[in-house]
């Protein structure tokens, strides 16, 4: 019976091949063990969805039609996710086993990194004269009678036995110890023990905070007990790891309505705070507009600019973008793109151009206007609020979250309003936001704010 200290999450999964990059769970079984007792059992067959290839079939005894109305994993996945939180994982050639479940709770933005054991390595350390580390040949070995191995309920069964045996043998507490504190979180010692238990599980924005309280890192999370965890477990580079691990006193964090709102407030944070541990978004943020101005003869011309002006408009990140909008806008005011300065591949033709000053001085005239204008875009959040963004003169101006009641308001009163620079980041959020069914958009500009995202 294992150690009375500890929790254990015994497991045994069949797969439909040996890689899980490739192939997919079809069974699997969990005990759980606290205090020495079995307190809970599970088991149950997996539809993989895909065909079971006949090797495994010969071996398991498992075939396309056994498994055809078993439940999907992600449809068991918070089941089983529950019987292994906070429980070493013992296995029978544990990375394999834990090589699949990761990567089937990753389909749940489940973060699974365990303490674990595995019996197979255990029993290479202990028996060094053993020729077959085997799960049946160590059954044998220590005369544990058992049948049909390579079906999840009996295999889980016979690690349990076996580790029962191979923990009471000279050496083994100390090799366990290895082997379970190798994948423990160390957390920074000015965390307290209950920092992670503490934590709430909905999305937010996290602060890893230095010794003059300033934040030396800022990070977003769909899940924020998972995530923070994660950058103590090997879920992050080694090097950020141990910098947090020297740097970090104290951690803060704010709960968001949502993922995206998280996303804008992560970006807003970084880009006013400048953390040392980030990098991927502290580049300097170079936006281009367009420029209208005369030639020597009076004619209206337009440039790119990436340097803003009173008299310029838009914002886009790339020169690229900025062209590519301005030129279709051409195109579809049949305005001639090479008397406005703007040339394109031969391909688009404008068929016939203009180029009297009459058109092209309407044409600036709805651009400007167009770009002048506000827009909002909100999508349901918590209760009666929308999460939402203000876009005006084609910047992205802030975000933050308004009552459905003043969703279409001339002057809405914002709740929480964060006034932030115009970023990729920014408008990759509201890209997002675009797509969604239940997307609200108000305002003239909105048209100019799908197309530049098109």
């Amino acid at each position: 019976m294992p150690a009375q200290s500890e929790t254990y999450a015994f497991v045994d999964i069949e797969t439909t091949g040996l890689f899980h990059s490739q192939h997919a769970i079809t069974e699997i079984a969990v005990w759980r063990v606290c205090d020495g007792h079995v307190v809970s059992r599970f088991q149950t067959l997996v539809n993989p969805g895909r065909n079971i290839p006949a090797p495994i079939r010969r071996l398991t005894g498992l075939t396309d039609l056994t498994v055809a109305q078993a439940p999907a994993f992600p449809e068991i996945a918070e089941k089983v996710y529950a019987l292994l939180d906070g429980a070493v994982l013992v296995a029978h050639n544990a990375p394999f086993d834990i090589s699949f479940l990761k990567a089937a709770f990753a389909l749940r933005n489940l973060a699974f990194n365990p303490k674990r054991i595995c019996t197979m390595r255990l029993a290479r350390k202990l028996l060094p004269t053993i020729r077959s580390v085997s799960l049946p040949a160590l059954c044998d070995h220590f005369r544990l009678h058992s049948s049909d191995f390579h079906r999840a309920a009996i295999d889980v069964e016979a690690t349990y036995l076996l580790f029962d045996k191979l923990k009471n043998l000279p050496g083994a507490t100390d090799i366990i110890k290895i082997q379970t504190s190798r994948h423990a979180l160390q957390l920074p010692p000015a965390f307290g023990d209950q920092l992670l238990s503490d934590l709430p599980t909905a999305p937010g924005v996290y602060y890893f905070k230095g010794a003059n309280g300033k934040p030396i890192y800022i990070g977003k999370a769909k899940n924020l007990k998972q995530r923070i965890a994660s950058h103590f477990s090997g879920g992050d580079g080694e090097r950020k790891k141990q910098h947090l691990l020297k740097w970090s006193q104290k951690l803060d964090y704010k709960v968001t309505l949502n993922e995206l709102e998280a996303l804008l407030l992560e970006d807003f944070e970084i880009r006013k705070c400048w953390p040392v541990l980030n990098a991927a978004q502290k580049s300097r943020v170079v936006n281009w507009t367009i420029h209208p101005y005369k030639n020597r003869d009076g004619q209206y011309r337009l440039a790119l600019s990436n340097r803003r002006c009173s008299d310029t408009f838009g914002s886009f990140h790339t020169r690229s973008s900025a062209k590519d909008w301005l030129y279709r806008r051409l195109v579809e005011s049949g305005i001639d793109t090479k008397v406005m300065g703007i040339s394109w591949p031969d391909e688009l033709v404008i068929l016939p151009p203009r180029s009297d000053s009459e058109s092209i001085t309407r044409f600036l005239n709805e651009i400007e206007l167009e770009f002048s204008q506000s827009v909002l875009i909100g999508i349901p959040a918590a209760g009666d609020f929308y999460q939402a963004v203000k876009i005006q003169n084609g910047r992205y101006l802030g975000f933050g979250a308004i009552s459905a009641k003043e969703l279409n308001a001339p002057n809405p009163k914002w709740v929480n309003f964060h006034a932030a620079p115009d970023t990729p980041a920014a408008w990759m959020v509201i890209r997002r936001m675009l797509d969604m069914d239940a997307v609200e958009v108000v305002d003239a500009g909105a048209v100019f704010v799908e197309e530049q995202l098109s």
